[in-house]
């Protein structure tokens, strides 16, 4: 909500743009070549187009979690940090791993709580970087994702320690 209130509602001609842009993206990128620019595109070719298109961004999500993963194990296990900084650079690095090396740790409940509710809310790099990669060719920008993903982990962080303290 607070979103809608800083960024009014795309144009339909903005919109519009899209949907001719994605059009000539699919034609441009699809294997079968009875597809041209005037030609409509059957349901099958989009289809296929869909199914190589998902193979791919399946993949590349993969790929990051097990980049970002292995970069949060690296820090597990050579960083000379307390284990609060360490949980704190892992769930920054990997959601997963962190949350796990968060449950794991000697922290006290209510730190183990303000931490995983804050990095669960910002989701962490790795996530950043597979939505970046989902919206390589959009007119999405993705400092906007991780400005509202900062603002979103802020709140959490804060109803929680609000709750930890007053409630």
């Amino acid at each position: 909500y607070i979103y809608l209130l800083f960024h009014p509602l795309k144009r339909k001609k903005e919109a519009l743009n899209v949907i001719s842009d994605t059009k000539a993206s699919f034609i441009h990128t699809t294997s079968n070549s009875t597809v041209t620019p005037d030609s409509k595109p059957t349901y099958f070719q989009i289809l296929d187009h869909s199914i190589m298109n998902s193979f791919e961004i399946i993949t590349k999500i993969g790929a990051y979690i097990i980049l970002f993963s292995l970069l949060a194990n690296l820090i597990c296990s050579y960083a000379p940090f307390s284990e609060l900084i360490n949980a704190i650079l892992i769930g920054i690095l990997e959601i997963t791993t962190g949350i796990q090396y968060i449950s794991d740790s000697s922290l006290s409940f209510p730190v183990k709580l303000l931490l995983a509710t804050a990095l669960s809310a910002f989701g962490g790099l790795s996530s950043i970087a597979q939505t970046g990669s989902v919206l390589l060719h959009s007119p999405l920008k993705l400092t906007t994702y991780v400005r509202y993903k900062l603002l979103n982990s802020f709140f959490c962080f804060l109803a929680i320690y609000v709750y930890l303290n007053f409630i």
